[in-house]
């Protein structure tokens, strides 16, 4: 989003990196296909999956911590990104949906600090690969 961009959303969304499964029913058995979920509001979400739906279809997610399954219906797809609406929204107000947000804003705190020492690593190989593959390119031009 550029500065300065008005919004028009009737819910704020919340960053995630949250695995799901989105539920795909075949006749009387059901398939669930690993996704990633990205964005969550009271309203909707956004999230990954390798399914083959289309804005109009119904989707169904679950939730393992804590479980849930919610209902949408697909209103936008870029690639294998899906921006789901919820057939009734989230009652954000509701006791047990904020404990269970803390309790996942916690333990995805917990897991971001226990991985920062592996990301730092990752960010430091990645400088030193970089750093040889412009010596490679200017010894390549000699």
């Amino acid at each position: 989003m550029t500065q300065g961009t008005i919004t028009n959303r009737r819910w704020q969304r919340h960053q995630v990196d949250l695995p799901v499964q989105v539920v795909l029913l075949n006749g009387a058995s059901k398939v669930l296909v690993p996704g990633r979920l990205a964005e969550i509001s009271a309203g909707g979400m956004a999230l990954y999956a390798g399914v083959p739906l289309q804005p109009g279809d119904a989707m169904e997610v679950e939730f393992q911590t804590p479980y849930a399954r919610v209902t949408g219906t697909i209103r936008s797809r870029t690639g294998y990104c899906f921006g789901i609406e919820f057939l009734t929204p989230l009652r954000i107000d509701d006791r047990a949906v904020r404990t269970s947000l803390q309790r996942f804003q916690q333990k995805h705190r917990a897991y971001l600090q226990e991985e920062e020492p592996e990301v730092s690593r990752l960010h430091r190989k990645l400088a030193v690969l970089w750093h040889a593959a412009q010596m490679l390119a200017v010894m390549k031009k000699h």
